[in-house]
């Protein structure tokens, strides 16, 4: 994570104007005090963590953040962890998930840290599609939604985090283009 005070994090932020604030993070093995500097900072503006849990398995973390007044309408807040290290035991590699609705809207925010190295680009594909396939995160027990991912079924779905994809080519072949 970066090393800067919340003031310096945030000096481009507008917190007047912004309602949801989502952080994920990689190869930070637990909250650290940056986080619960930010945390305190943003408690100042009038934001407050979602849910009382910071969703994080062993190198990853997931929270998020709304605005106070905002609050009495998050409902149904859920989230899980899927470890995709070795044998699909070890959490240095994998996904989380938090996942709940502000004004009867489905948010699904999905943080991922997918495999390295170039050639494996197709086991990244493969990774993050299970991920979003095994996150079973609000899924209404009807018969039209059987067989839809999650980020098909909420209003928002964001996917984010350090997915390690590379470019097949150098800069000067796609500025030329």
């Amino acid at each position: 994570m970066l090393q800067q005070t919340p003031e310096q994090f945030f000096k481009e932020v507008d917190l007047n104007r912004t309602h949801l604030l989502t952080f994920c993070g990689q190869e930070a093995k637990q909250k650290n005090p940056m986080m619960d500097g930010i945390e305190k900072f943003l408690l100042k503006w009038g934001f407050i963590n979602v849910d009382t849990t910071f969703c994080s398995q062993w190198e990853m973390f997931l929270i998020c953040f709304v605005r106070l007044d905002l609050k009495p309408m998050i409902a149904n807040v859920q989230s899980k962890s899927i470890a995709k290290g070795k044998f699909n035991v070890v959490g240095n590699k994998g996904g989380l998930c938090v996942s709940f609705s502000l004004g009867g809207r489905i948010f699904n925010f999905i943080g991922c840290h997918l495999i390295h190295a170039p050639k494996n680009f197709i086991k990244r594909n493969v990774m993050i599609s299970e991920l979003v396939q095994e996150f079973n995160l609000h899924r209404p027990q009807k018969e039209k939604t059987v067989g839809l991912e999650i980020d098909t079924l909420a209003e928002f779905a964001f996917i984010v985090g350090d997915m390690n994809y590379r470019l097949n080519s150098t800069y000067t072949e796609y500025a030329t283009r």
